[in-house]
């Protein structure tokens, strides 16, 4: 069986056993047309057959966002959330909150962490230094982009370890981009896991890992797939056009060559990737803005920040 190139829990788990031993899975969907799908790792049996650490990833799913209504995205933002405010407060103190945009804004398909800092409403500054200039019930946030190593020169676990050591944060949120395995989630899917995140790991350049275990602080991970690769692309539509008359032998010939030509390994984004990230980022900053500050609407949000 050829390897699948994801980082989509959701997706390896479709490819595992209807019955795998430590992973549980469930799913509801909502009356706004929203899909919900929780997977459970549960012991270390668990972890190995999906390659990720034990823990919970949810998976919210939606059309594809020009077919959206503004009022279903808004739904959609709540949902994110309630969903991540649930994660966030289930053991205990949770402030301040200190949110990671990571990813490369110079690159359109890796901008989405940066481009979310930009538009979340950050707080801490305010309530240590002017408490008088802000309302009592916004939660104590704040954010940064730390870029790349490419950029900067400097690990982005070195950079959040520090700011980690110095401001002393109840919960860690990481915000980056993803790959999935089916391009119709590109866009359209938000994953969220209360084991961290690896920087890096949509385009296959995995750093050290943002969690509990490195930090000593509990880390949210927030990921949208906005790339897949070629030789994933290659491998389901060989699939689809073959049926199930395929020879897997034939199969993996096929994509032997696809791979020795060294397409496999190319990273594919849609063509209104701009639009994509835009709109991504923006829904992620109401749902980040929503569980951060619950009890202040969204009006009261956009007159601070002006």
């Amino acid at each position: 069986m050829r390897d699948i190139r994801t980082d989509m829990a959701v997706e390896i788990r479709e490819n595992l056993p209807e019955r795998q031993e430590g992973v549980q899975c469930e799913e509801r969907e909502t009356e706004a047309g929203l899909k919900l799908t929780w997977v459970k790792i549960q012991s270390q049996e668990g972890a190995r057959a999906m390659g990720k650490p034990m823990g919970n990833y949810l998976t919210l799913e939606t059309r594809q966002l020009e077919e959206v209504t503004p009022r279903q995205r808004a739904e959609f933002a709540r949902e994110i959330g309630s969903e991540l405010k649930k994660m966030m407060t289930e053991d205990g103190n949770t402030r301040p909150v200190l949110i990671i945009g990571l990813g490369n804004r110079d690159v359109t398909p890796d901008a989405l962490g940066p481009k979310v800092c930009e538009q979340v409403f950050v707080s801490r500054h305010i309530k240590e230094h002017l408490p008088e200039a802000i309302d009592s019930r916004a939660g104590s946030v704040c954010a940064i982009a730390p870029g790349v190593l490419g950029v900067t020169g400097l690990e982005t676990f070195e950079v959040v370890k520090g700011i980690v050591e110095e401001v002393h944060p109840g919960l860690v949120i990481a915000i980056d981009a993803l790959a999935a395995r089916k391009t119709s989630r590109i866009g359209t899917s938000v994953q969220i896991a209360d084991t961290g995140i690896a920087p890096g790991a949509g385009i296959g350049n995995h750093r050290r890992a943002l969690s509990r275990e490195t930090l000593g602080v509990k880390v949210i991970g927030i990921g949208v797939p906005m790339v897949a690769y070629a030789g994933t692309i290659a491998g389901d539509i060989l699939e689809n056009a073959l049926g199930a008359s395929a020879d897997a032998a034939d199969m993996e010939q096929l994509l032997g060559a696809v791979y020795a030509a060294k397409g496999g390994e190319l990273i594919v984004t849609p063509k209104n990737i701009d639009f994509l990230v835009d709109k991504t980022a923006e829904l992620l900053a109401k749902a980040l803005n929503t569980a951060l500050h619950p009890t202040i609407s969204e009006e009261e949000i956009r007159a601070f920040m002006e």
